[in-house]
């Protein structure tokens, strides 16, 4: 199945967003903001390395939202470790759930891991953070 024409709509908006738009269009473009990015939009790709502990430790609990398990499932093994990948947004995302799993976990040795393994994340999104001047215009 050819996915083009539905992911290829950008062109249905104007690349000024306060650009004279009928009354649909714009409700569409709100519809569907959060599908659609634009050029400028700053959301670079985000790596980490992990552990085999530390990934057996994060497939054994936590509850996550959708880009976060994305994160987590669409993992690669390498000969240094696994890696975790994703957009800066979605990871930034993750690293909360990392958090809060780590602050709620009741087994000392899980939340160690856990702790270890968000301080990963955090230092890989302010590498990039720095890196990509994602800070506010």
């Amino acid at each position: 199945m050819d996915f083009k024409y539905i992911t290829d709509i950008t062109h249905l908006f104007p690349a000024d967003p306060d650009a004279e738009m009928p009354d649909e269009a714009l409700a569409f473009r709100e519809y569907l903001g959060h599908v659609i990015k634009t050029d400028d939009e700053r959301n670079p790709h985000v790596e980490v390395m992990i552990s085999r502990d530390e990934m057996r430790a994060l497939l054994s609990g936590g509850l996550y939202d959708p880009e976060s398990d994305r994160i987590i499932y669409s993992a690669r093994p390498s000969m240094k470790g696994i890696l975790l990948h994703g957009l800066y947004g979605d990871m930034d995302n993750f690293e909360g759930y990392l958090a809060a799993d780590a602050n709620h976990e009741e087994n000392r040795k899980r939340q160690r891991v856990m702790d270890e393994l968000h301080e990963k994340v955090h230092r890989a999104l302010q590498t990039i953070y720095g890196d990509h001047d994602l800070g506010a215009d």
